[in-house]
């Protein structure tokens, strides 16, 4: 097979894969359900059923069904290559003697003359004229069965289920019970779709994230067909100019079989790479056994890869490198960084952006490039109403935003759409926080009708999507907020830790001769509703700091909640907070209506 590659040509393939991905076999259910009869096996922690199961075509299993005590157990599903031939030997029933196990699940049974699917997924392939044994074990409860023999297969044609006196049993812990007992059950299966002769390029072996100026480009060869291939070629591309293809002579098995060999991993060579170049690759298979490949849909592999992020990029409408902030984004989540990032935003510039998670990662900054206004970020499409920021820092360390506004777009109608935050600094689990990061020299717009909304939050707590530490790590330390402006926002600046894993050392502050300020010139600009209302609000904060900030027009209009211009809310008597310095800030203009 000849590719002339281009990146229209790739774009197209990408469709063609993603469309043949939604022709692919359905999944079948075949219910045997012989008359359920009286047997009924107690089966204690560790027994279950045994039965064989064969095929006339290629099919890839899914899930096993059976009858069993209504009520939770955890069951596993094994299978032996060796078809069951007499009642196996107990002590032999595992890894050792040949069984091995596809997995295990909570499974909640349905009773007696009631099917329910076992949730683990098999995923196991069998081949034509495959007989396989099978071991269905539960951890406690009844399995219900036949307690005698009804008929010795259940059929659907493609499929058999054998549960005869050879192989159908159920056991305890210690003992068989016979002399015959039948699954009452089924099996969800799908069709393999093999061809005789197929190979596939199968996945990338290589890290998808990688620095230097060369990697080795490792993939994995397959095969996916009904025929051992002894020979096949492997072709590739690399901005559409055709490479030195390479030939696999060791045989690869027919797939399925844990014990046999179907896959190989092969290097297509060192590449070498220019700072920030990004190469489309395609690599595919061809003439598997010296002829045409079968099934050609699945032949291919293709690949972007670029070295990790380094340097100075900027954003703008005629930047170079992006020109929006999810492009940059994208490529930090997609191939990572090697070195401290530097964005230079076009100043005076408008963005209009889905919301953008930071997770991590470490030295990136965010800047005003050029003279002119700050350039704004519109924050578009919440998707709910506690954690929408239209940036969130997660767990990471040393990221910058230094001029750079945000707003929630003015089309956002719903609180579901709406952002609940400008900027959010969250903790990643409970034990990855966020620290030494800065926000400064911004102004931060929302819209106070919603309530949920707060201009900065902080967060190692359930609130706004954080969690809460179990250790120090888990909390958000040394983050620095400053000459930040928050308008029409229910709420102006929260910082929420852990009691008993406090933050530490974070600071609110004015710099510069600038001045953080909470609320605009216009009455009622932050709260003005029922709910608590605070400008700043500093909960579970070791030594923190709250200086030179202006807290101004905050409204509410209920009569039971409070206004809290700047508090300090370290409830714990066990916990040591150091000392919180609150110190230059002026308040004014705190209603109650």
């Amino acid at each position: 097979m000849k590719i002339h590659y281009t990146i229209k040509h790739f774009i197209a393939l990408l469709f063609l894969i993603h469309l043949s991905s939604h022709l692919s076999a359905q999944s079948v259910t075949f219910d045997n359900v012989p008359p359920f009869g009286t047997g009924s096996t107690a089966i204690g922690v560790s027994g279950g059923i045994v039965f064989n199961f064969t095929t006339n075509k290629s099919v890839i299993l899914e899930n096993f069904r059976v009858a069993s005590t209504a009520g939770s157990t955890t069951a596993t599903d094994w299978y032996n290559p060796t078809k069951i031939n007499g009642q196996p030997v107990i002590a032999n029933m595992n890894a050792a003697g040949g069984w091995i196990n596809l997995g295990s699940s909570s499974h909640i049974g349905l009773g007696n003359a009631a099917l329910a699917t076992i949730p683990v997924n098999m995923n196991l392939t069998m081949n034509p004229g495959d007989t396989f044994g099978f071991f269905l074990q539960f951890s406690s409860g009844n399995v219900f069965s036949t307690s005698t023999l009804v008929t010795p297969t259940f059929t659907n044609g493609t499929v058999t289920i054998i549960a005869d006196n050879d192989c159908a049993f159920t056991r305890n812990a210690t003992a068989w019970f016979g002399p015959v007992r039948q699954l009452n059950g089924g099996i969800i299966y799908k069709l393999a779709n093999k061809g005789v002769d197929d190979a596939s390029v199968s996945q990338l072996i290589s890290a998808p994230k990688f620095c230097g100026p060369s990697q080795n480009l490792l993939v994995q060869v397959s095969n996916k067909g009904r025929n051992i291939i002894n020979n096949v070629t492997v072709n590739w591309s690399v901005n559409g100019g055709i490479q030195t293809p390479i030939t696999i002579s060791n045989p690869l098995d027919t797939p399925g079989h844990p014990t046999k060999i179907s896959d190989t991993t092969i290097s297509l060579g060192l590449l070498p790479y220019l700072p920030n170049e990004l190469k489309n690759i395609a690599v595919w298979t061809s003439s598997p056994n010296g002829l045409i490949d079968t099934i050609p849909n699945n032949d291919s592999l293709y690949i972007r890869l670029r070295p990790g992020m380094n340097g100075t990029y900027t954003i703008g409408s005629t930047a170079s490198d992006f020109t929006t902030f999810k492009g940059a984004s994208n490529v930090l989540d997609t191939f990572g960084k090697c070195g401290p990032v530097l964005f230079n935003v076009t100043a005076g510039e408008t963005f209009n952006t889905t919301p953008i998670t930071i997770t991590n990662l470490d030295s990136i900054t965010f800047q005003r490039f050029g003279a002119g206004a700050n350039p704004i970020v519109n924050g578009l499409t919440g998707t709910g109403t506690t954690a929408d920021a239209v940036f969130k820092i997660a767990g990471s360390k040393t990221i910058v935003f230094d001029g750079i506004d945000v707003a929630d777009d003015v089309t956002n109608s719903t609180t579901t759409t709406q952002m609940e935050y400008g900027y959010s600094v969250l903790n990643s689990s409970a034990t990855i926080g966020s620290s030494n990061n800065v926000i400064k020299n911004c102004k931060i717009t929302l819209k106070r009708t919603n309530t949920a909304t707060i201009g900065i939050l902080q967060s190692a707590s359930t609130t706004g999507g954080g969690l809460a530490a179990t250790a120090l790590s888990g909390a958000n330390h040394n983050n620095r907020y400053e000459n930040v402006k928050i308008e029409n926002s229910y709420k102006g600046i929260g910082l929420v830790g852990t009691a008993g894993f406090p933050d530490s050392n974070c600071v609110i502050t004015s710099t510069g001769g600038d001045t953080t300020i909470i609320g605009s010139n216009a009455a009622n600009d932050i709260g003005n509703g029922t709910p608590l209302i605070y400008g700043i609000n500093a909960a579970d904060q070791k030594n923190v700091e709250i200086s030179k900030c202006l807290v101004r027009n905050l409204t509410n209009t209920g009569t039971t909640t409070a206004t809290q211009g700047i508090f300090i809310d370290n409830g714990s008597t066990t916990v040591d907070y150091g000392t919180a310095k609150v110190w230059g800030n002026t308040i004014h203009s705190i209603a109650r209506s």
